[in-house]
């Protein structure tokens, strides 16, 4: 295997030669124990000195996506303090190490497994789907996307390097260890020829946080990265700027420390923010000066600092919970700072001296989460876990207005802003709220959406409007107004996880199936969710509907036949694994694209699904299908990034093959001119295809950055709607030349 290097992180350290000190590791043991060797034989066992000795030795090789050498023979590999990078090679298969920055790894990784090594590895990672084709932020991630938390090897050695303790590609650590050394043995000569330091890293519902801060430039049209930070080694939960623009204070969730004070251009350090012994969740910058900088914390403190460069001044003891807010007045005459015990206590803003508290001791019933001055200064907002949010006269120490946002959970308020003439609050849903202080029961506008990704898709004109319904992994169904782009979502209770699929019926009813082990049928005119659920006895998968009613679902190795919301067939063990279906328009043929690589055609016959003797032979495993508007072509999509179109009435002959795709292609859908059909993929790219000229497409690189596409949709014949696992929903005016 061929070694790998990349740069360092700020904060991340080397392992340098001739030094054998590094935080958090040290030497593998000098003798191990016989039982520890491999049954190849007696093992020599190396002395320490000689092993870093040689390791200190070893040159340094530059990234590369292709194996050095045909054989699976070692090159030295790279030691970092908590970072080991590798390329492993042996004919065929080649593969790379990459890491998260809270566990072991470095993004922005410049190579990418090839399809046989991420098979051996079980699979993508840093928490979502990603191209194996294309490199990505943080693929592979030690952490899998299956939650598996591993180091991981990406493909097995063989030869003399059988030692390797691999099951399936991944090294699995030792049960109950959070981090180590792990020595490799050469059988032939028992000497030490690989040493891994390890480190365990969980990562919650497959999220990666990579704890950096980036610098746009917003002067430009397309506003493009400046800078990249990372102060500390963790998630940053708050940032404050000096009033010159000049310096950036940012803390957070970090390891030895909690905070960072730097300048914007250079990194270069102004201050230490000290003083905590807990995560810091907020920090606030005063912008006159002289300077004052504030934090507050987990350990129920704040910390008041001068500068620059910014120093510790004295620690405020005065809550008795987590301060999660501390925010200076616009004149810098006043500092604010709210807690989880419901009090919000004003300062003086220069020397931090206790003036008095909002409301006595509790400023409100729940845990304040959030406050924002009004321009003036006069006044402040706060938003708290009870529900409300208040207007607070400083100067008088009283409540001006109170909001009430309602009684469920949900409704709590975790974010305020007071901007100018607007006031706004972030409610747990995800809701944004404006506030209106003439109306305090009503909002004068609440701006919704999905706070989840998005899975599918479909698009429907109701009343002469055209509605845009997505369905997210928490089981939200909301519909968008095309034109305005306000949405909502459905009232009632709904599905309970991930949505799947979804269609409109000619009874204009939305069918949806859900990881819930439901298909629900739901009114588009009633906007409520209905309690036509049918329950399935496996997972479904994807739904297509028809008309007279029919409805055929595919579930893990079954498919069924339903109408009018019964079920009426089911086929158990079809002989492959059914992935995607697609009704013909006119009804009578279901179409079923397997993992096999086939399409197999059914023939729908009043309650029964009867199994035509046409099989259709796609390029790989289908991911999904859809029938033209008019019924004449079906378009298949598979694992391989091709697209397959087969002409009807030729029965079902293959007419073209379109290439273009970089990853595994996700989606299709046709245009209603019956000569265009889009696809959407792993690798981002949204390609507009011409149905008789596969030479011809209309490209849409990154159409949703750094996320797959997961839904297409058009709304006209110019229009075309995508979405991704970024919880958005684009619009698209598509024009051809």
């Amino acid at each position: 295997f061929a070694g790998c290097s990349r740069r360092a992180t700020p904060g991340s350290r080397r392992v340098q030669a001739g030094r054998a000190k590094s935080r958090g590791s040290e030497l593998p043991p000098t003798n191990p124990s016989p039982a520890s060797l491999s049954r190849g034989g007696r093992l020599r066992a190396c002395q320490a000195a000689s092993a870093f000795s040689l390791l200190a030795s070893l040159p340094v090789r530059a990234p590369t996506a292709t194996p050095r050498r045909a054989a699976a023979v070692p090159s030295p590999p790279v030691r970092r303090a908590n970072r080991v990078d590798y390329i492993w090679s042996k004919p065929g298969v080649s593969a790379s190490w990459a890491s998260c920055a809270s566990c072991f790894a470095q993004p922005g990784v410049d190579v990418a497994p090839p399809a046989a090594a991420a098979a051996a590895a079980g699979g993508g990672g840093g928490g979502r789907e990603t191209s194996l084709a294309k490199p990505c932020l943080a693929s592979p991630c030690l952490c899998s996307r299956r939650g598996r938390v591993a180091l991981e090897a990406a493909a097995v050695a063989s030869g003399s390097h059988d030692a390797l303790p691999a099951e399936n590609g991944v090294c699995q650590p030792p049960a109950g260890r959070k981090g180590g050394l792990q020595n490799h043995w050469r059988r032939s000569e028992g000497q030490q020829f690989l040493i891994y330091q390890w480190k365990i890293c969980h990562h919650s519902k497959h999220r990666y946080i990579s704890g950096k801060l980036r610098i746009w430039d917003t002067t430009q049209k397309e506003h493009l990265l400046k800078y990249e930070y990372q102060p500390f080694a963790g998630k940053i939960k708050d940032i404050a700027w000096t009033e010159d623009s000049k310096r950036i204070a940012a803390v957070g969730e970090g390891r030895e420390k909690f905070g960072a004070v730097f300048l914007w251009d250079t990194g270069s350090s102004v201050g230490e923010l000290a003083g905590h012994n807990k995560v810091i969740n907020t920090v606030d910058i005063k912008q006159t000066r002289p300077y004052r900088l504030a934090t507050g914390s987990d350990d129920n403190c704040a910390a008041f600092f001068e500068g620059p460069p910014f120093k510790f001044q004295f620690t405020i003891s005065d809550h008795n919970r987590f301060v999660n807010c501390v925010r200076f007045s616009p004149d810098g005459n006043r500092l604010a700072t709210a807690s989880a015990d419901g009090q919000i206590i004003i300062y003086d803003g220069k020397t931090g001296e206790k003036i008095d508290a909002l409301g006595g001791n509790k400023a409100h019933d729940g845990g304040i989460y959030a406050i924002s001055w009004s321009p003036d200064g006069h006044c402040l907002l706060s938003a708290s876990g009870d529900k409300t949010a208040k207007i607070w006269d400083v100067g008088a120490q009283s409540v001006v207005t109170t909001f009430k946002m309602g009684s469920d959970v949900l409704d709590q308020q975790l974010g305020c802003l007071w901007q100018k003439d607007h006031l706004l609050t972030l409610s747990l849903s995800g809701y944004i709220n404006y506030l209106d202080k003439n109306n305090p029961n009503k909002p004068l506008r609440i701006i919704k959406g999905h706070s989840k990704s998005i899975q599918c898709l479909t698009v429907h004109k109701n009343g002469g409007k055209s509605y845009i319904y997505s369905g997210s992994h928490d089981g939200h169904i909301n519909y968008w107004d095309s034109e305005t782009g306000e949405n909502d979502g459905f009232g009632g209770k709904g599905h309970t996880n991930l949505v799947s699929r979804m269609a409109v019926d000619d009874f204009e009813q939305l069918v949806s199936c859900s990881m819930d082990d439901t298909v629900r049928y739901t009114s588009l005119n009633k906007k409520e969710y209905s309690q036509d659920v049918i329950k399935m006895d496996v997972q479904p998968k994807c739904v297509a509907v028809g008309p007279g009613g029919y409805a055929v679902v595919i579930c893990i190795g079954e498919i069924i036949l339903m109408k009018d919301k019964k079920k009426c067939l089911a086929i158990d063990n079809p002989g492959f694994e059914p992935e995607a279906v697609a009704v013909h328009p006119g009804g009578g043929t279901a179409a079923v694209g397997g993992t096999d690589g086939k399409v197999h055609l059914y023939a729908i016959h009043g309650t029964s699904l009867k199994s035509e003797e046409k099989v259709l032979e796609a390029k790989g495993p289908v991911t999904d299908l859809a029938y033209s508007p008019d019924g004449a072509f079906l378009a298949v999509t598979d694992a391989n990034k091709v697209v397959t179109v087969f002409s009807v009435a030729d029965d079902y002959g293959e007419h073209n093959v379109f290439y273009g795709h970089h990853a595994k292609i996700v989606c299709v859908a046709w245009s209603p001119d019956n000569e265009h059909f889009a696809t959407g993929g792993m690798d981002m790219l949204v390609n507009v295809w011409t149905l008789n000229d596969p030479e011809t497409r209309v490209k849409i690189p990154d159409a949703h950055r750094l996320h797959h596409i997961s839904g297409l949709a058009w709304l006209d014949e110019n229009t075309l709607v995508t979405t991704s696992h970024d919880a958005s929903v684009k619009e698209w005016s598509i024009s051809y030349k």
